[in-house]
Parts: C-alpha cells; structure tokens; sequence
C-alpha cells in the first residue's frame, strides 16, 4: 500500500475550529458527523506490518476477521491531534469514500477507537507505483520492459483521467497528481492514491495558511499556501494563487511528459512555456506530443478542456486514430530540415545523420510523401564523399571480420603444404638446409596467418612481410623441385589467398604481389641459366630432366607425393575459390533483398524512378 501520509487532506463539508478541543468535545464533533464508536481495531482487526507513514498518519497491513480479507487501516500517529489535523484526516476519508470509482481505492470503514481518535480501513493496494515502473523502464530494466509497455502505461492513464473527471464533477480537486500517487496492480488494476490534501470547492480548506518549514524533496507533497509537489504544480498553483480543475489537467499532462519520455518532468515545469516530449524523444507521436502541450500549457485558458477530454484523445490514439492533417504538415516539415541538411553533408557529417534522421521520420509520418520518399532514395544509391565517423567505425570493424575469415583461410592452405613434411623425411633428405629453411617459413606464415584471426592491429609493414614469406616459401620450392613444377601453382593459390585478404585493396600492392611471386617462380630459373647457382632442370632435345637438389627421388615416394600434391592443390584452390565466390554470393543476396525491401517502404519512389 503506497500512501504520502506526510499530504493528509481532508474532504468534510464542516467547518472547524482551528484551536484546541477536549477529548469530550471531539466525542461529540465525531457524533454530529455519523462516524460510529466502533472498538479498537485491534479487537477486529489482526495488525500486520507498518505499510508508510508520514508526520500525521500511518497506514498498518491488517486481515479482517469478520470478512476474512486483507485491508490497510490509516490512523493517526498522535494520542493528542488538534481539532484541525482531525478535520484534514476526516476530510481524506471522507472524500476517499464519496468518490466511488474503480480507479480510486474504496474505503470500507470509517470509525473512532476507545480513545476518541479516527481511523479509516480502505481496500489493500498490491503493485508497483507509476514513478518506480518509470524509473525502472528508462533503465532498461528488462522485466520491466517486459511487463509495461508503453501502451499499458497509457491505458492506465486513461482510467486514471476518468477517475480525475469524477473527482471534478464532485466539485473535488486532488492537487496532488504524480506517477508516485499512481499505483498499477498486478491482474491490470490501476489505483489514483492519496487524496490528502484534495481540495473540495466552495468547502472551508484546512491546509490554507498552513506553514511548512521544512525543504521539501523533489517528489514530496508541500503543504501549506503552495500546496502540491514541485514540478507537478501548475504556475497558478506554484504561485500560491486560487486553483482549480485545470490544475489537475497540468499535473495530469506532467504525468503523460513522462509516460511518452521516461524522464522526469523539469524542477520549473511550465514556468515559461508548455512541456514538448518531442524535444526529448523524438519517436513520439505527433498526436499525444500536441496533447501534452496543450495539456501543460501556462495559462489555465488555454489547457485541455477537462480530464475527460484528456482521457479521451489518448484513448483514441490507443485506437489507432491519428490526425492525417497533422502528421502531413509535421512531415513537410522534417523533409524541409532534411533538405537542408543533405545540402551540407560533404561538408559535415553530422549533417548527413541528420538527413536521413529527418528524411526517415518525413516518411514515418507520411508514407506517401514521394519527395521525402526520392530523398531516402537518394541516400541509399549516392554515399556522401566524407564518411561519418561512426560508419568509418563499423567499416573498419567489417573489415577486421573479413581479414579474420581470410586468415583461416590461409592457415588452411599453409597446413596443406605442412602435410608434405613427413613425406619428404620418407623420401630421403639429401641437403637438409632447404628443407628446414622450408619448415621455419611454412611455421612463420601459419604463426603470421593466426594472430590475423586475433583482433588486434597490425601495422603497416604487415603485407610487405606477408608477400616476403609467400615469396621466400615459392623460392624455396622452386629450388628443390624445379621451377616449373610445383612453385607456380603455390605461387598462384598464394596470390589467390593474399588477393582475398583486406590488407591486398591498393593497385599497388596486387602488382607488387604478382612481381614478387612471379619472381620467385622465375628468378631462380634465371640464376640457374646465368650459371650463377646449379641447375635443377636440363632441357635437351627430347628430353625434360628434373634433378632435385635437396632429397631423394625414389619412385613410390615421389609419384605418391606428386599425386598427393596435385590432389592437394586442386582441392584447396576450390575450396579457396568456393569460399569467395560464396561470401560474394551472400553480400549480392543481402544487397538485393535490402533493395526489394527499400523499394516496399517507398513505393511511390520506386515506381518514379522505373
């Protein structure tokens, strides 16, 4: 049970004296009025735990015993109240009472105990008040989120303007509405609590005059000339100045400010000008943006109508009603702002977020706005020259992803040629050198191909010692198996994996690639013609002879090993070549479903463009 038991109201129709009264006196006051001397309610009632209290009251979980049902009874603190705190606790009970809504919590009794003293037992409340569920939601509280969408939230404000709109024909101002007095039971009850300092026109006030010296907190209820919570007054009540339903319509549109942005409503709230949630979250409709700005307008004239009124657009709203003429004019609006903006996004990049920002709430609103359409358009066909930082951001980390899959990629293929090691051993070393020169490379390469599937940076000179391995790897085998054998096809399903990877993008680098590797296909070739190194091939007439300088050429290791090789190859430049092709495959699907679906959102722009 949720109660600002600091806020006691009251709701009598009589007046009372403002100075002190015998307990005889009270007796006989309490008579006049038609409340009844009932016993203690510790003789019915079983007392539980304190649910709150405040510098008057306090509110007590209870089970009834006659009714076998759980309440909450709010009596007075104090043994020796005054005449007028009496008058402020009945007023409460008796407005509380009088209001029969099912928005407002009923009381079931009404009753002095064996010393003279009121007490009230009202209907147990359970939930969670609409300033803790707020709170909560604007910190992303997932069960939360989950259980109090923001349609909910505004379903419970609607019942909550009803109950207001009672109030108000019952000549009955609450003067105290905030989402800490809004209470959401768990099975869809919505509750309007503490009545305490209501207002009951035309009605003697027992908290006018009243001082308060204490500083109150941001959420607290102020008695006293300035009777109300800060940030929830209207001006003429702030002011301290007569106040009336249109008070409540402000308090009302505070708590809607709320509602459609999850903030709280500011200290100094229509001091100068109307709450617009819009200028805090900008995805609120157009609709219940106006209402609240009319709701929380300075000027009582120029408010909402009633609390019936209130209620009544945010449930059409709910319905699905919107105001076509308003959403049409707001969206020239945003497509003008966009228009601006796509002007200077080559110059500033936060003008190009604020395009498409405009562009796309232009054609939220209006769907068939075919200029705001050609605009969207426009932006996903044209990239501006300067790239925001964000997407700069994002592209970097595209790339890092892609550097990571070629990586594996290439530690794939530098393992295949890893497997031939214990075939060379079989086949006999005859010059150790190269084949150990061979393994250290093969062992760089793979050690340089997995840290790129580490999300680390690698510095500039990391292609250079990419290609520089690859070359020194294709050199080796052209020297131990020839030029013309087996180091042009690992020359070329290296120059395949290194084209794949992000690093290889620049004209400059995809020629150096192929006059490196090439070279060490064809260098080697070379110095053995120029006589400068020993020759590995001797062509003769009819004759190609191959003559391996590092290991033995035994005819079952050799021919296994040359079968194994061609296998070997085939099967990785495939799957290599399979791997782009595919990934290419996948951005071109993504590319043309992304189309086919901008082309459903602005049809209108579509069609004008064929």
């Amino acid at each position: 049970m949720a109660s600002n038991d600091g806020d006691e109201g009251g709701t009598s129709p009589y007046q009372v004296d403002t100075g002190a009264a015998t307990e005889s006196e009270q007796l006989r006051e309490q008579r006049k009025r038609g409340a009844t001397i009932a016993p203690s309610p510790d003789e019915r009632y079983q007392l539980l735990e304190l649910l709150g209290q405040g510098g008057m009251g306090q509110v007590i979980a209870a089970h009834d015993s006659v009714l076998g049902r759980d309440v909450a009874i709010k009596r007075m603190r104090s043994d020796t109240p005054s005449a007028l705190q009496i008058s402020r606790f009945l007023r409460e009970a008796h407005i509380q009472g009088l209001l029969d809504h099912p928005t407002i919590p009923p009381v079931h009794e009404l009753a002095h105990d064996e010393r003279g003293l009121p007490y009230f037992v009202m209907k147990r409340l359970s939930g969670m008040t609409l300033g803790k569920i707020i709170d909560r939601l604007a910190a992303g509280d997932p069960a939360v989120v989950a259980q109090f969408p923001r349609s909910r939230l505004l379903r419970a404000f609607v019942d909550v303007c009803l109950a207001v709109e009672l109030a108000h024909t019952r000549g009955i101002i609450h003067r105290d509405i905030k989402p800490a007095n809004i209470m959401l039971g768990e099975f869809g009850e919505v509750f309007l609590i503490d009545w305490g300092v209501a207002k009951v026109t035309g009605d003697f006030d027992p908290w006018a005059g009243s001082s308060n010296d204490a500083a109150p907190e941001v959420d607290a209820t102020v008695p006293g000339t300035v009777i109300g919570t800060p940030g929830y007054m209207s001006p003429e009540q702030r002011h301290g100045d007569e106040v009336d339903a249109r008070s409540d319509i402000f308090a009302l549109g505070c708590v809607l400010f709320e509602i459609l942005t999850f903030m709280r409503v500011p200290a100094e709230s229509g001091v100068h000008a109307s709450l617009r949630p819009s200028q805090h979250e900008p995805d609120v409709s157009p609709e219940l943006d106006a209402l609240c700005v009319k709701a929380t307008a300075p000027v009582p004239a120029a408010r909402v109508a009633s609390a019936r009124e209130l209620g009544a657009v945010t449930q059409r709203f709910l319905d699905g009603d919107r105001d076509l003429e308003l959403r049409k004019r707001l969206a020239d609006e945003h497509y003008r702002r966009a228009a601006r903006a796509a002007l200077k996004r080559d110059i500033d990049d936060g003008q190009e977020r604020l395009a498409i920002r405009e562009a796309g709430r232009a054609l939220a609103l209006n769907p068939t706005h075919a200029n705001a359409a050609q605009l969207v358009t426009w932006f996903m066909l044209e990239p501006p020259r300067l790239l925001p930082d964000e997407l700069t951001r994002e592209l970097q980390e595209a790339a890092m992803e892609e550097r990571q899959r070629q990586a594996r990629i290439g530690i794939g293929a530098y393992a295949v040629l890893g497997v031939f090691i214990p075939h060379l051993v079989w086949a006999g070393i005859r010059k150790p050198l190269p084949v150990v020169a061979l393994v250290v490379v093969l062992g760089l390469l793979i050690g340089h191909a997995f840290l790129g599937t580490r999300t680390i940076r690698f510095p500039r000179f990391a292609p250079i010692l990419t290609l520089s391995l690859s070359a020194i790897l294709v050199a080796l085998l052209a020297r131990m198996y020839s030029p013309f054998i087996i180091a042009p096809g690992v020359a070329a399903l290296t120059g395949v994996v290194l084209m794949g990877s992000a690093m290889f993008r620049t004209k400059r680098l995809v020629a150096a690639a192929i006059g490196v590797l090439s070279l060490a296909v064809v260098g080697p070739y070379m110095l053995e013609a120029l006589g400068v190194i020993s020759p590995t091939i001797r062509l003769t007439g009819d004759e190609f002879v191959i003559s391996n300088l590092a290991l033995e050429l035994p005819p079952l290791p050799t021919g296994l090993g040359l079968t194994g090789y061609v296998i070997g190859f085939i099967g990785v430049a495939t799957i290599v070549s399979w791997a782009i092709a595919n990934r290419f495959a996948e951005a071109q699907r993504r590319l043309h479903i992304q189309a086919w679906q901008l082309r459903q959102l602005i049809p209108d722009a579509a069609a004008s463009s064929s």
